[in-house]
This record gives C-alpha cells, sequence and structure tokens, in this order.
C-alpha cells in the first residue's frame, strides 16, 4: 500500500540519506594522495615520549565531521617490546605521528624535560 500524501514513510525529523554531503577523494588532495606507509611496514610514534613502535596491520582515511584530522590513519600492532605493549597490544595512529622504523632497534624514548 502507497502512503497517502498526508501520511509518510519516514518520520520528518529523519535526515534522507541521499541529501547527506558526499565527499568525492579524488579531488580532495589529502584523502587522493598515495599513502605513506605500507601494510607489513615497521613505524614508531614519533611525538609521543615512549616511542612506541610495531607493525603497520591495518589502515583507512578519516574524512567527515566525526574525524578532527582528515587523511591516512593505521591500524599498528606494538611489538612485545614497545614500552606500552603490556597495556596496549594495537593503537591507532595519524600518518603525521608516524615515521619508518629503520630496521628492528627501538628509537630512543624523548626526554621528558
Amino acid at each position: 500500500m502507497e502512503p497517502t500524501s498526508s501520511e509518510s514513510s519516514t518520520p520528518s525529523n529523519t535526515p534522507n540519506p541521499t541529501s547527506w554531503a558526499k565527499t568525492n577523494l579524488s579531488q580532495n588532495p589529502v584523502l587522493s594522495a598515495t599513502p605513506r606507509f605500507q601494510l607489513g611496514q615497521r613505524v614508531y610514534w614519533a611525538k609521543v615520549p615512549s616511542r612506541d613502535f610495531g607493525q603497520v596491520v591495518g589502515m583507512m582515511q578519516g574524512a567527515g565531521p566525526s574525524c578532527t584530522i582528515w587523511g591516512y590513519h593505521y591500524l599498528v600492532h606494538l611489538d612485545p617490546r614497545s614500552p606500552s605493549y603490556a597495556e596496549c597490544q594495537r593503537d591507532w595512529a595519524y600518518e603525521g605521528d608516524l615515521q619508518l622504523l629503520d630496521g628492528n632497534i627501538p628509537p630512543a624514548p624523548l626526554s621528558q624535560e
């Protein structure tokens, strides 16, 4: 049965998904750029004192109103030798917070002066 003009199949306070803004990744240079890191690469957090490190095991492009930083985000599986491994085995990181780890030698912690 089709709704009449006085009836509605959706409540009036429900947003119409076809009217939501769409992100065209090909027109956004931040999101269409090649990712800096690839799956399997070893990385470390360059901007935190502990300098946690591990291997990239996942990635996604962050975009939209719920994301405070647009661009690539990486899921990193922490190395068992990483300082935070006992509390956290995997963590997400923004591309700008990571650096490529040369070899298996963990970087020296940042001084906490």
